[in-house]
């Protein structure tokens, strides 16, 4: 008896050995953006199984946990177009709070790229409707939770933008709203609030040139949407006119 519990002593020593040998070479490898990429990988082969849309990371980058940038980043739709595809994203998260169901970013970076948003002509869906069904709760709720997300800061730097409804028959007289395309979209905004009753935010800087020949050389304000309507404070607007 005395014999098996050297060697049940012994065996578990080594396993408790490996374990801890296995526990530190994951703890450095998953801060090595190799590792991190190859599990970005895995998990969007994964979600473009799911969505059936294809979905791709080039490289990962996660620091502490609370700091991630992707590079390459593309979201198609599930008719094979695109949806995003941007060169790189960054964010950095300050906290995230299930009770109260708030979720807090510092900083928030989108560089160079382009994001495609459209309505369908034969039942009026958006491209990323799949995204938000995919991602919601299965169960039933008369009312949609009252998520809040918070970000400090906002910047988006050469952001190409495309909005259509091909419900609808396009315009060539002055902006089409239904089919805008926006190019060169420069944004820093701070103190980004939204959630099921308001849209808020403050502009520092807004600048993008639209298809018609419209151009916002600078936008800057307090600007606040909720039920009352769209409101904008201290104001200040140049255009190419």
């Amino acid at each position: 008896m005395t014999k098996v519990l050297k060697i049940i002593g012994r065996i578990t020593g080594v396993l408790l050995e490996w374990l801890l040998i296995v526990f530190f070479l994951f703890a450095f490898f998953i801060r090595t953006s190799t590792f991190q990429t190859y599990l970005a990988k895995l998990a969007t082969t994964y979600l473009s199984h799911e969505l059936d849309a294809q979905i791709s990371v080039d490289k990962v980058d996660i620091l502490f946990f609370d700091r991630v940038e992707l590079k390459n980043v593309y979201v198609g739709d599930q008719q094979n177009q695109t949806l995003a595809s941007l060169q790189s994203i960054s964010i950095n998260i300050r906290f995230l709070d299930i009770a109260k169901q708030e979720f807090g970013i510092e900083k928030v970076k989108l560089n160079k790229g382009l994001i495609k948003i459209n309505r369908s002509a034969k039942d009026g869906r958006y491209n990323y409707e799949f995204l938000e069904e995919y991602f919601s709760s299965s169960k039933k709720t008369p009312e949609p939770s009252p998520f809040t997300l918070k970000i400090d800061q906002i910047q988006l730097s050469q952001i190409d933008f495309q909005y259509d409804d091909y419900r609808k028959a396009r315009s060539k007289e002055g902006i089409d709203w239904d089919h805008l395309s926006i190019t060169n979209l420069t944004l820093s905004a701070t103190d980004f609030l939204v959630n099921l009753d308001i849209f808020h935010a403050n502009i520092n800087e807004l600048k993008l040139k639209e298809k018609s020949g419209f151009t916002i050389n600078q936008l800057a304000g307090q600007l606040t949407i909720d039920k009352k309507g769209i409101q904008l404070i201290d104001l200040d607007l140049c255009t190419n006119e």
